[in-house]
């Protein structure tokens, strides 16, 4: 009897084992998703700061091309956002602009990112205001078949 008492007992503490093992893993992947979650909203929160004004939005050309005209002096992001057909892609550059000044061949590279980032961009609420400062450059990405200039993807400049 003892030795049916303890195969019993092993099979319970083997069932109990596996079972911790099996919520210990359930656990694992609640934790592990909810560190994703939180990581993707402090990311969708950083692609526009509290303290950027979003100031103009524009579409890139055919040929990859942006411009933004009379835009006041000053510090800016500009976040090149677009859903391609096989993902979704972001990138930004910080320029500063003085009054009156031109600046060209502000290429900005993008890259793949979650949908929610770059939904989150393309429904930004544009503040606009007016000056003399121009910005222009292209968009582009890789892919394993070269670099590739890219069109209608949104470009959006942030005063900072």
């Amino acid at each position: 009897m003892s030795k049916m008492s303890n195969a019993k007992s092993s099979q319970v503490g083997e069932s109990i084992e596996m079972r911790l093992e099996k919520d210990f893993k359930k656990i694992f992947l609640v934790v592990c998703s909810i560190l994703f979650l939180l990581g993707c909203m402090l990311s969708i929160s950083s692609v526009f700061a509290q303290e950027e004004a979003p100031t103009a939005k524009t579409t890139t050309d055919k040929n990859g091309n942006y411009i933004f005209s009379n835009l006041p002096a000053g510090k800016y992001k500009i976040a090149a956002v677009g859903k391609m057909p096989m993902a979704v892609v972001m990138g930004e550059k910080i320029v500063t602009c003085s009054k009156g000044e031109t600046l060209k061949n502000i290429d900005i590279e993008v890259k793949a990112v979650s949908k929610e980032e770059v939904d989150l961009a393309l429904n930004v609420k544009i503040e606009r205001r007016t000056g003399d400062c121009t910005l222009s450059g292209k968009v582009w990405g890789k892919s394993p078949f070269g670099t590739h200039y890219l069109s209608n993807v949104v470009v959006i400049a942030s005063q900072i």
